[in-house]
C-alpha cells in the first residue's frame, strides 16, 4: 500500500508548478507513470476519461487536485486489475479446451469414456435407478415435464420462472400438452410480521397465464431463515450460472435431484441439471485439465489440476502435462539454481525492511565467498540478477 501512494505522489509531482489548470495530456501522463507504463492503454483511458474530467479544471497544486488524482489513479488500477483478471480466465480456458480437442487421448480411452457416459446416463434415467432419495429422473420428468423432454430454449424457460423457484404448482399437472410457456406475474409480494410467535413471514402471490385460463398460486416462508438453495446451470455460452430456489418449490425439487445425480454418477451440477430438463447426456471425460488462480497486481499464481479415470495410461497423462505445461510457459522449464534462489530471498526481504541496493549489496558480500560477492561497482548487476529472478519465481506465466 505505500508503494501505491508514494507512486501516486510521484504521478503528482510530474506536472510543472504553477497556478494554470492541468491538461488532458499531462493527466494522462501522471496515471501511466502510477501505473508503471509508458502511456495508458486507450481502451483504459476512454473509459477513464468521461468520469474524471472535473480533474481538467483543478489548479495545480491544490488539496483537490490531490484528491481527484488519487481517485483517478486508483480507478485505473482498479480497471486495469480486472481486464488482466479477465483476460486471464479466457486464456484458462483457452488452454483447456486445447487440452480436450487436441487429440492427446488414446481412442481407445475416448470410445471408452463415450460407451459409458452413455450407460450411465441410460441408467440415471431407468426405472432401475430407485436408490435415489425422493423422486427419480423419470418421476420427475413425469410430475413437472409432462412426461416429456423440453428444448433448450425451453428449458431456459423452465428455469427462469419465478412460479417455479417459490411454489410447486405444476405438480396439479398444468404442463400435459406438448410445448411449455407459461407467463407468470407477480400480483403480491409483502411481508408480515407476527408478535406471537414472533415471526417474519414473506408472503408472495402469482397470476400464471396457461392455454388461455389463469391460474392463482402462492408461497408464504419464513423471511429470516428462508433455506435458499443454489440451483447451477449452464447458459448459452456454456457458462455456469445459478440461481436461489426455495427447497418445496419445483426448482427446489431439481435441485435435490441434481445434487444426488452429481453423487452418484460423479457429474457437474450444471450438466445434471440439464440432463433431467433435456435429456443430454452429461460428458465423463477420461482426463480433465483445469486451472486455478491467475493474474495479479505483484504476482501471477496458477495450479493445475487434474482429473483423470483410473484406467487412463500414464503416457496419456504425460502428454497431456506437457502440452499444458508449454502453453503455460512457452518456454523450456529449467530450474533455477540454488545460489540464485538464495539471493531471491536475501534481497526481497531487505527490500521489504525498506534497505537501499547499496546497503543490500554490501551485506550480501560479507556472507559470500569472494567468487560470489558483486563488489562496490556490482550494485547494478545485482539489482538485474534480482529483477530477472523475481520474474521467474513471482511471474512464472507471462499472460
Amino acid at each position: 500500500m505505500r508503494r501505491r501512494r508514494s507512486s501516486i505522489t510521484k504521478a503528482g509531482k510530474s506536472f510543472s508548478p504553477g497556478d494554470e489548470t492541468y491538461t488532458e495530456s499531462e493527466i494522462r501522463k501522471a496515471v501511466a507513470r502510477h501505473l508503471r507504463k509508458k502511456d495508458v492503454p486507450g481502451w483504459l483511458w476512454q473509459e477513464l476519461r468521461p468520469l474524471h474530467e472535473d480533474l481538467w479544471d483543478q489548479p495545480s497544486g491544490s488539496e483537490e487536485e490531490h484528491t481527484a488524482l488519487e481517485a483517478l489513479c486508483r480507478d485505473a488500477s482498479g480497471r486495469l486489475y480486472l481486464h488482466r483478471q479477465r483476460k486471464s480466465r479466457k486464456r484458462r480456458r483457452e488452454i483447456e479446451k486445447e487440452v480436450r480437442l487436441n487429440g492427446l487421448i488414446d481412442p481407445r480411452e475416448s470410445k471408452r469414456a463415450k460407451v459409458l457416459s452413455d450407460e450411465l446416463a441410460r441408467l440415471a434415467a431407468s426405472p432401475m435407478c430407485t436408490y435415489l432419495s425422493g423422486v427419480t429422473v423419470l418421476e420427475f420428468r413425469e410430475r413437472y415435464l409432462g412426461g416429456k423432454l423440453l428444448t433448450e430454449d425451453q428449458a431456459y424457460e423452465f428455469l427462469n420462472s419465478d412460479a417455479l423457484r417459490y411454489t410447486d404448482w405444476i405438480a396439479g399437472g398444468l404442463i400435459n400438452a406438448p410445448g411449455f410457456g407459461p407467463s407468470c406475474r407477480i400480483v403480491e409480494d409483502r411481508y408480515t410480521v407476527n408478535k406471537f410467535p414472533p415471526m417474519h413471514r414473506h408472503k408472495i402471490m402469482f397470476e400464471i397465464s396457461w392455454e388461455g385460463l389463469q391460474h392463482f398460486s402462492g408461497t408464504e416462508y419464513d423471511a429470516v431463515h428462508p433455506g435458499w438453495q443454489e440451483l447451477q446451470f449452464l447458459d448459452k455460452t456454456g457458462e455456469i450460472k445459478s440461481i436461489q430456489v426455495l427447497p418445496s418449490s419445483a426448482l427446489g425439487a431439481l435441485k435435490k435431484l441434481s445434487s444426488q445425480l452429481t453423487d452418484i454418477f460423479m457429474w457437474k451440477e450444471p450438466e445434471a441439471t440439464w440432463f433431467v430438463l433435456t435429456g443430454k447426456t452429461p460428458a465423463v471425460l477420461c482426463l480433465t485439465a483445469d486451472l486455478e488462480g491467475g493474474w495479479n497486481p505483484d504476482h501471477t499464481q496458477l495450479r493445475f489440476v487434474l482429473s483423470i479415470q483410473p484406467w487412463v495410461s500414464a503416457k496419456t497423462v504425460m502428454r497431456v502435462y506437457r502440452k499444458v505445461q508449454q502453453d503455460l510457459l512457452r518456454k523450456e522449464n529449467r530450474h533455477p539454481r540454488i545460489q540464485t534462489l538464495e539471493l531471491f530471498e536475501f534481497v526481497a526481504a531487505r527490500k521489504l525492511a525498506g534497505e537501499s541496493w547499496r546497503e543490500i549489496q554490501k551485506g550480501w558480500d560479507k556472507t559470500r565467498s569472494k567468487r560470489d560477492r558483486y563488489g562496490p561497482k556490482g550494485v547494478r548487476n545485482l539489482q538485474r540478477d534480482f529483477e530477472a529472478i523475481y520474474r521467474l519465481v513471482m511471474r512464472p506465466v507471462d499472460w
